[in-house]
């Protein structure tokens, strides 16, 4: 499914977004993340150690939802599928949503330390769009 125009904004704006993706023992599991809109796909940053992660991939199924942070009225839900997991250009994802929410150029070194960056943990997840549920 194609994201209607109305919520490109939003997806792309500031403030985080709560991804959610059910654990392995059934419960659902949800954490803040910043998200991103490229090409239709949505692309989060996390690292590969995480166990949201880990469930994302046993199901490839997530949940992405953004509240407008001006108006909380003004919200979208989509329900996604997995559509890949990349390492590089992940340390250049997180930089560019550093610089969206911050006004920081660097993720390492700029808001944490530097001393914790190891590129080899940090990946994009790349979700396509299934459906979608909005405030309009």
């Amino acid at each position: 499914m194609e994201i209607p125009q109305a919520y490109h904004d939003l997806l792309r704006g500031i403030g985080s977004s709560v991804l959610s993706v059910v654990a392995d023992d059934g419960s659902v599991q949800s954490s803040l993340v910043w998200s991103d809109l490229d090409n239709g796909l949505i692309s989060v940053g996390m690292l590969n150690t995480a166990p949201k992660l880990k469930s994302l991939k046993r199901t490839g199924k997530a949940t992405i939802l953004k509240v407008d942070p001006a108006n909380e009225d003004i919200y979208v839900s989509i329900r996604c599928s997995l559509v890949d997991i990349e390492s590089d250009g992940a340390i250049e994802h997180i930089n560019k949503l550093t610089l969206r929410h911050y006004g920081k150029a660097r993720w390492y070194g700029d808001v944490v330390s530097e001393s914790d960056k190891n590129k080899d943990l940090e990946v994009v997840v790349y979700l396509k769009p299934e459906k979608m549920y909005c405030s309009n």
